[in-house]
């Protein structure tokens, strides 16, 4: 499938082009939580509810409202999101709150977010263009290449890896000599919008105490996020994998290719990281679970819902 550019040898990752109906898989068996399936006999981590915080229920609005959001921003510009028993982790902690392993629990839960927001991105994505199931497969195909295992001269096995991974980008054109010509890096719709749910997280908590740091961490779990959604589509239909740690969003499955995308965005510059953000900010109206209520409050729009009141009648 070359057809998503304006001609065969010209690609961009705006979508696809095909004939035929859209999947018909609904966004909420899409959305549904790859992370709670059964992992066999393994022994569940001790899991911390709301009830367990000291002081419940006064100090619940202070924790969602104040600790949690800090928090994420704070694991948002970290180079490993995924090991936190780090003692200046703890140490900050503290300072929010003595309760570690509640937050420790909470950033798994955001992890998993993130990695749903992507599904849903990703079928936002493929739902936006009318193509057939084989279109939809050759363009995970191409956007998400996998290394190629071949013989060297003398016999021995080597893996060439891809030297181009497409959904990292906007644009993709290829070169009639076979190679590729890339724009505007981690501007992928999917990535953006994925990304703009870390960047909702963020714009929450308050001015006066924002840091200045890119959230490197937050960009790089987007992406990665992206590139396990599309993996789902592969034959060209959403399908779960049989295997259930092929499809967890962890730390053992996604370590080597979150520590690679992080080298990447290490090399964005302040500008790259304004355009990034900005077009992500684009996405914050449009993000795809938002309601029109939603939208209506941010608006200050006021509804029938306001005006349900009457004058006495005489």
């Amino acid at each position: 499938m070359k057809e998503p550019g304006p001609c065969n040898n010209e690609t961009t990752t705006e979508g696809i082009v095909g004939s035929g109906s859209a999947n018909p898989t609904t966004a909420s068996e899409v959305a549904m939580d790859m992370e709670g399936h059964s992992h066999g006999n393994r022994k569940n981590a001790m899991k911390f509810h709301n009830e367990d915080l000291p002081g419940y229920p006064q100090t619940l609005k202070a924790f969602c409202d104040l600790v949690l959001l800090h928090w994420y921003l704070y694991i948002s510009t970290l180079d490993n999101p995924w090991d936190l028993v780090h003692l200046v982790h703890i140490q900050l902690a503290q300072q929010l709150w003595y309760k570690y392993v509640r937050l420790k629990q909470r950033v798994c839960e955001w992890r998993k977010d993130i990695a749903k927001k992507a599904l849903l991105a990703v079928k936002h994505f493929f739902d936006s263009y009318e193509s057939t199931t084989e279109a939809r497969a050759e363009y995970v195909s191409w956007a998400v290449p996998t290394s190629k295992l071949t013989l060297d001269k003398k016999g021995r096995k080597i893996i060439i890896p891809p030297a181009v991974y497409p959904y990292m980008w906007r644009e993709v054109i290829e070169n009639e000599s076979g190679s590729m010509t890339t724009r505007s890096a981690f501007c992928h719709p999917c990535i953006l919008q994925t990304f703009a749910h870390v960047l909702e997280t963020m714009r929450k908590v308050p001015a006066e105490t924002q840091t200045h740091r890119n959230p490197v961490a937050g960009l790089s779990l987007s992406t990665i996020a992206v590139e396990r959604a599309f993996k789902y589509w592969k034959t060209g239909d959403f399908v779960v994998p049989s295997q259930k740690s092929t499809g967890k969003f962890s730390k053992q499955a996604w370590r080597f290719p979150f520590n690679e995308v992080l080298k990447a965005t290490n090399h964005l510059t302040e500008k790259q990281w304004k355009k990034i953000r900005e077009l992500a900010e684009e996405q914050l109206e449009g993000l795809i679970e938002q309601t029109k209520e939603l939208l209506c409050e941010k608006s200050g729009i006021i509804t029938g819902r306001a005006f349900c009141f009457e004058n006495d009648s005489d």
